[in-house]
């Protein structure tokens, strides 16, 4: 396996584990459980283990890319500056996650605008998430272009 297989294998988990995540939380808020809630801060940190993997072996599938799209350079590098800006949210998604977490076992249930917290910033990602992944798709797709 090369590094582009490595990469188509694993760019969709990142976006799609906020989305997943969200979806918990917002069940976990409505039945106000913190055991549902807590598993969408692990899901969300899961996701920045996930955007890192996919940075990591996106650079390699680039300059794999390079020689066999015509103008890859004008497909890659959109995608390329997105996806850092997504690694970067969803790094900042684990990090509230974590603190979300951390919260939810000092003081379950003291905190109510802690899990709102982690939707706002979850929301956020998941808008970053979609922009590099319609770049992604950009790259190897013609009939999205």
């Amino acid at each position: 396996m090369d590094a582009t297989h490595a990469h188509l294998l694993v760019n969709h988990v990142p976006i799609l584990l906020p989305v997943i995540g969200l979806l918990i939380l917002l069940a976990g808020m409505w039945s106000n459980s913190e055991a549902v809630k807590r598993t969408a801060y692990v899901l969300f940190v899961a996701a920045a283990f996930a955007a890192g993997a996919s940075m990591l072996s996106g650079e390699e599938a680039e300059h794999a890319l390079e020689g066999v799209i015509p103008q890859a350079e004008t497909y890659i590098e959109p995608h390329e500056e997105a996806a850092e800006v997504f690694a970067y949210a969803t790094y900042v998604l684990a990090a509230v996650s974590l603190l979300a977490l951390w919260v939810s076992f000092k003081r379950p249930g003291a905190q109510k605008w802690v899990p709102v917290l982690v939707a706002v910033v979850a929301l956020g990602a998941i808008a970053t998430g979609v922009r590099t992944g319609a770049t992604g798709g950009e790259i190897r797709h013609e009939e999205i272009r």
